[in-house]
């Protein structure tokens, strides 16, 4: 089927032969060896004729790839090709889902933004302390244990982390992680930005697109999660320097509720923390910043409580997580004095 592209290719064409009907079958080097009426063919190395019918031409074999003579170069018809590349580029990026331009969330003028008050691990596999992640409800973990404070475990919900709570959670009460919960409705895209600390309005540090959710329905109610994703999710050290264990979770989802006494959400989010990811963030540190523990020892330790084997060898390789937390609204942007008065 002939495309509109090559009636303007051939409109190009004219000025430099393409009407040329006259046969010519000499041997050529060059375009000007021929007479008039023929190309010299990049191939055959032979004048040959360019015929054009109802507007559209047949170029010779090789034309458009094996140019070789000097005098066939035409800005005007290598710019056409450029733009007929482009819009089949464009053509094939639809046809596959994937837009020109990522959609841009801090840019959204109706962005909102929440910043995190306090967080904590969940305690046990109950309900408002983890999800149920393996989608199995006839499993959960950890099970019940006196000893170590776990309830019974219901719902088939997944929260190993939990083995860490008495350790960590007190370190969360003292050290709130700085980070912000954000909202694009233009994005459809719920965002988790770390922030620099003691900000006043909203200041992510960076937009990384592994901290982030789609899918996501935000009401003035409830936020919740209806597609999983990735977050960074960040645990201060109790090591006086400010040191902060960067964790890369995933299959993350969020469930919160607006409490509107405090003014605030109430929320729990769910993921898992795979080995890979938990030596990747312990790589940042050595013996000495982890108060004389190797990394490779608290990576031994945390890994004891996973309860997800991936790859089948036999070895749990992921720990689910449940991390509960609240968060009150930042503003995004300064505000003029009329709005503030």
């Amino acid at each position: 089927m002939k495309h509109l592209p090559w009636l303007s290719l051939c409109l190009l064409l004219t000025s430099i032969g393409c009407d040329r009907r006259e046969e010519n079958g000499a041997p050529c080097d060059l375009d000007s060896d021929c007479g008039e009426g023929s190309w010299c063919d990049a191939v055959t190395k032979l004048c040959s004729p360019t015929e054009c019918a109802d507007g559209f031409c047949d170029l010779p074999d090789g034309y458009s790839t094996q140019q070789t003579t000097a005098d066939r170069s035409n800005p005007e018809l290598e710019a056409l090709e450029e733009e007929v590349e482009t819009l089949k580029q464009e053509v094939a990026d639809l046809q596959a889902g994937v837009g020109t331009q990522e959609c841009q969330p801090y840019k959204d003028a109706n962005l909102e933004a929440w910043r995190i008050t306090t967080f904590s691990l969940g305690t046990s596999a109950i309900e408002g302390h983890g999800f149920n992640m393996d989608n199995d409800a006839a499993t959960c973990f950890p099970e019940e244990n006196e000893s170590s404070g776990f309830l019974p475990c219901e719902q088939g919900i997944d929260n190993a982390i939990a083995g860490l709570a008495k350790l960590v959670n007190p370190i969360l009460e003292e050290n709130v992680p700085p980070v912000a919960l954000a909202y694009s409705p233009e994005c459809d895209m719920l965002l988790f930005p770390e922030e620099e600390i003691n900000a006043t309005l909203l200041t992510p540090i960076s937009e990384e697109s592994d901290n982030r959710l789609t899918g996501v329905s935000v009401t003035e109610e409830s936020i919740t999660a209806t597609e999983e994703g990735e977050w960074i999710v960040l645990i201060p050290l109790p090591f006086g320097d400010g040191s902060i264990l960067r964790v890369k979770a995933t299959e993350v989802r969020i469930t919160a509720s607006w409490n509107s006494e405090t003014n605030e959400w109430e929320g729990l989010i769910g993921g898992w923390a795979s080995k890979a990811a938990l030596e990747i963030a312990l790589s940042d540190f050595t013996t000495d910043d982890l108060d004389g523990t190797p990394p490779e020892t608290a990576l031994a330790i945390v890994m004891q409580l996973a309860d997800r084997d991936t790859d089948g060898d036999g070895e749990n390789d992921e720990v689910s997580m449940g991390l509960r937390f609240t968060a009150s609204p930042i503003d995004t942007q300064e505000q003029s004095a009329e709005a503030s008065e």
